[in-house]
Order: structure tokens, then C-alpha cells, then sequence
């Protein structure tokens, strides 16, 4: 099983440079399926399932391309100093912005071109 940004989705076509799923330097490579399955071919693997959406990458990506300054992780390796009740007051409306971008999420997932391709191949 292999799992990668689709550089093809269409937060990625919308955001740009500020989508999150260009993530250097933990993204080197942007993938569309048609490269991820050829590269698996290449290397003696049969695909045999795909998908375009995870609800743990998706919607979460989608909120932390649009409000960076909300993410809790990055909040926390930023080492930024808050409040427990603001730390509580800013998870909060971060949880509310991911859970506003579930519809779109699933619409692009739906349209195969959702920001994350997970694709499950096996020896040919």
C-alpha cells in the first residue's frame, strides 16, 4: 500500500503553492495516479485497488491549506505559547473548519481527484 498527495486533486489546482500537500522537504516527488501506477508497474507490481480519499489526510489537509496558523500540530512543533483556553478556543474552530471541508472532500474524492491517492498493489 502506497499513499501520496495527488497533485492532480483539486486542492491542489486551487491552492498552489500554499496547498499542504506540497510539503517539502517531506514531499519531494508530486505524484498523479497515472505516474504512482506507472512507477509501480515499472517495478513488477499489479494495482488492484485505488482510492482518493482518507478521512484522516483529506479534510484535514484542506483546513490546514486554508488557515495555517489554526493546525495543532504546527502550533505545537512552532512551540507557540497559548493559553490552555485558547489552545481549547483555536482546536476548536480548526475542528470546525475540518469538519466544513468533509463536503468538498468527498466531492473531489467522489470525482477521483481527491487530495490524497492510496493505491494497494501486490507482486505481479
Amino acid at each position: 500500500m502506497v499513499q501520496v498527495p495527488n497533485a492532480a486533486s483539486w486542492q491542489a489546482r486551487v491552492l498552489g503553492a500554499r496547498w499542504n500537500g506540497m510539503d517539502v522537504p517531506r514531499h519531494l516527488f508530486d505524484f498523479r495516479v497515472n505516474d504512482l501506477e506507472k512507477l509501480l508497474e515499472s517495478c513488477g507490481f499489479r494495482v488492484a485497488r485505488r482510492k482518493h480519499f482518507s478521512l484522516r489526510d483529506n479534510p484535514a489537509g484542506l483546513a490546514s491549506s486554508v488557515a495555517p496558523g489554526l493546525d495543532p500540530m504546527a502550533r505545537r512543533v512552532r512551540k507557540r505559547s497559548e493559553s490552555g483556553a485558547r489552545r481549547v478556543a483555536t482546536d476548536l474552530v480548526y475542528l470546525a473548519l475540518v469538519v466544513a471541508a468533509l463536503p468538498f472532500t468527498l466531492a473531489e474524492a467522489a470525482c477521483h481527484a481527491g487530495s490524497t491517492i492510496m493505491v494497494e498493489a501486490s507482486k505481479a
